[in-house]
């Protein structure tokens, strides 16, 4: 009778068996506990007290806008409209944004301003080339619309891109002087 071997198959054993450290619990719960902790980490973002403020005014700034080019005359054009719908949704998305504080919201905030800008562009030129007799030219509210759309797309832009090393300063500044 031969002495019978225990070879273990590379199906048995996870993928990443063999790069595992010792020390780390392999219980299915805890690895998704962790998992979902890691993506709640990643996912929240941090926007500091002067960027949050500049972006509150500015929703606020571009919901006053939207109101008022509804109330409007001159929004009787179909692209007008647009870029009234548009403003809407840029201020819209901005507050949750600024609300829930996390990375997709700040992504479709910064995709909206960016949509919204480029229409509300649109709109001024339109106004601003067309005969006189369709339009007078450009109001306040279409331009307000588009700074202040412009503005949440920079802001926005600014706090998706900000690389990982220098994001959430209020944690490694605490774990610098911890260090210390």
């Amino acid at each position: 009778m031969q002495p019978t071997a225990t070879i273990r198959s590379a199906e048995a054993d996870p993928p990443d068996a063999a790069m595992r450290p010792q020390n780390v619990p392999t219980d299915p719960t805890v690895e998704v506990m962790l998992r979902r902790i890691g993506r709640s980490v990643l996912e929240d973002v941090w926007i500091g007290r002067r960027a949050a403020l500049c972006m509150l005014i500015g929703v606020v700034v571009l919901g006053v806008d939207a109101s008022t080019g509804w109330l409007a005359a001159d929004h009787s054009v179909w692209i007008s409209r647009v870029a009234i719908g548009l403003f809407t949704v840029t201020g819209a998305l901005s507050s949750i944004a600024l609300w829930r504080r996390r990375f997709r919201w700040c992504c479709a905030a910064a995709y909206a301003g960016g949509l919204s800008t480029v229409v509300g562009f649109a709109v001024v030129w339109w106004h601003q080339t067309a005969p006189q007799s369709l339009t007078p030219g450009p109001s306040a509210w279409m331009t307000v619309g588009v700074v202040c759309a412009a503005a949440l797309t920079i802001g926005w832009l600014r706090l998706i891109l900000t690389p990982l090393e220098r994001s959430q300063p209020d944690i490694r500044r605490g774990s610098v002087q911890e260090a210390v």
